[in-house]
């Protein structure tokens, strides 16, 4: 019952907050973030938390990081050290475990591919245009459109506190440079706030499906040697990769 009750909840507050959702989304899409310049994307999402009175901070690699607390804590002020607000958290988050809450962590990013060849586009890349019930400009399915709806989920979860399932600790992780380094930028969010959630929601295109897990990722850095030769003359040369 209580289950159903907070279903119904979200769905009311979510159709009452969906212009402001899509106002969001459309000023982050008129952010032309590519990989290693999404800062103005930062600042827009900064400036919405903050508005909402919701703490944020910017880590070392320009990512955000929001949160949620369900009982309301004091939390650093926004030039606090990156020292100061994981020491805070990590304390927060022990109490919420103690209490049995989980934590939760959102997961978008804030960069797009670039839009080489505008004029092949219908409409302005970085400018938001609805037709046919739909959105389009870059980013606006990868993944600002889901940046958005995470960042509206996670100022409208305070009304939803009252219902004992809502009580968790949510963080918004929003990382940089995903595009050109898949998953380093929350890797390095995570260490640098000493970040463990217990679940994590990826906000990836998936043609609406749920996806239960996600493949990870692993780097190699191998060195080879051999000699160069011209492919007429392999015999003469010594190939460094068999």
């Amino acid at each position: 019952m209580i289950k159903n009750r907070l279903v119904e909840s979200a769905k009311t507050l979510g159709e009452r907050e969906y212009q402001n959702c899509v106002g969001l989304l459309n000023r982050l899409i008129a952010c032309r973030s590519l990989s290693g310049h999404e800062g103005e994307c930062a600042q827009r999402l900064v400036e919405f938390f903050r508005s909402a009175r919701i703490p944020c901070y910017i880590d070392s690699r320009g990512s955000v990081l929001a949160v949620y607390l369900p009982n309301n804590a004091e939390a650093p002020g926004a030039d606090a050290s990156a020292g100061e607000v994981r020491q805070w958290l990590s304390a927060e988050c022990a109490l919420a475990h103690a209490a049995g809450r989980k934590i939760l962590a959102y997961n978008a990013h804030l960069d797009v591919v670039s839009a080489d060849t505008p004029e092949e586009w219908t409409f302005d890349p970085f400018v938001a245009t609805r037709c046919d019930g739909r959105i389009y400009g870059r980013g606006s399915c990868d993944m600002k459109g889901a940046l958005a709806a995470m960042a509206m989920a996670i100022n409208l979860n305070r009304e939803l506190a009252d219902a004992s399932s809502a009580q968790a600790v949510i963080l918004g992780c929003f990382c940089t440079e995903e595009e050109a380094g898949e998953g380093l930028a929350f890797r390095d969010l995570c260490e640098e706030y000493a970040l463990r959630p217990d679940y994590v929601i990826l906000g990836e295109p998936s043609k609406m499906q749920i996806a239960r897990g996600q493949r990870g990722k692993l780097e190699c850095l191998i060195e080879t040697s051999g000699v160069c030769a011209h492919t007429s003359v392999p015999e003469t040369g010594d190939s460094a990769a068999y």
